[in-house]
């Protein structure tokens, strides 16, 4: 294979990677203005492209976390590291263009020319707004299941068991893929303990 076929190869590799839909692809300067915005993050926060570029990161960041944003983002162009490159992913709030909050994990690359300088970042980012939500209901669940009282409830037989408890291991086993009658623990029941 010559040197063109395997460029080529590697071009279409790269373009395939930066036009996904599922996940934002989002390459900002020193400044922390935007200079790239891929479908993923049209789809993602609601922005078009054009809308997009030339604007600063703070259209995606919620008003509150601005300032922690900016100090880190200061720290990693001055020093020229992240944590967050090496595999470590980040958990923070997002918002969208039409002011709907939602969870993002993302990762980030250092932007670096020819001479190895940094010229900005790049985020890669995913939306797990729908999982985040899914694991703090199964929280509340269990929360609440733990203030349940143990006292006998008339008409209530004794070999029932709490329907929350059933409907908390379905939503584990659906959100963790966790089967969790496979795995050995005690759940008592609040009628029989009596």
């Amino acid at each position: 294979m010559c040197c063109c076929e395997s460029c080529h190869e590697s071009d279409a590799l790269a373009e395939a990677i930066l036009s996904t839909n599922s996940d934002a692809i989002i390459a900002a300067d020193m400044d922390g203005i935007i200079r790239f915005w891929n479908p993923g993050a049209e789809r993602i926060f609601g922005y078009r492209n054009a809308d997009a570029l030339g604007r600063s990161l703070d259209i995606i960041i919620p008003e509150r976390l601005r300032q922690r944003h900016w100090e880190g983002y200061r720290r990693v162009i001055e020093s020229g590291e992240s944590r967050y490159g090496a595999g470590d992913v980040l958990a923070v709030p997002g918002i969208r263009k039409d002011g709907e909050g939602l969870s993002i994990e993302f990762t980030i690359v250092l932007l670096r020319d020819g001479a190895n300088n940094l010229m900005g970042l790049a985020a890669i980012m995913r939306d797990v707004t729908k999982r985040f939500e899914e694991m703090r209901a199964i929280k509340q669940k269990l929360a609440e299941a733990t203030k349940t009282p143990r006292v006998k409830r008339p008409g209530v037989p004794s070999t029932a068991f709490p329907f929350f408890i059933i409907e908390t291991r379905r939503a584990v086993e659906n959100v963790c893929g966790l089967h969790v009658g496979r795995i050995k623990s005690r759940v008592s029941n609040p009628v029989a303990d009596q």
